[in-house]
């Protein structure tokens, strides 16, 4: 349900002009993250918010999926932009540097 209520949301706000619209899916570890990108990414959020990120390489790793879901969906290749969220584990701050160029 929270999925098809975030989708509706940013649907709406499509159709007006305002602030960008980044939605925060599961992070990678749960394996819920392809449904979420499923049902979002047709709606054409500004970016998505990756929770939980621990190094440059959930980014790729998000990036590949998310590169399928906007293909499926007939958006352009990146046009949706991730925002990663390094600082929920120590790993993520541990890891700052790997995030440049991710």
């Amino acid at each position: 349900a929270a999925r098809a209520t975030a989708a509706g949301f940013i649907s709406d706000k499509r159709h007006r002009r305002g602030p960008a619209v980044y939605v925060r899916i599961n992070d990678l570890s749960t394996g819920l993250t392809d449904d979420d990108l499923a049902a979002l990414v047709p709606a054409k959020p500004d970016g998505i918010m990756l929770p939980k990120s621990n190094s440059g390489q959930d980014v790729q790793q998000l990036v590949a999926k998310l590169r399928v879901h906007e293909a499926e969906s007939g958006l352009p290749d990146g046009g949706i932009k991730i925002l990663p969220i390094i600082t929920e584990t120590a790993a993520g701050v541990l890891a700052a540097a790997s995030y440049a160029g991710a």
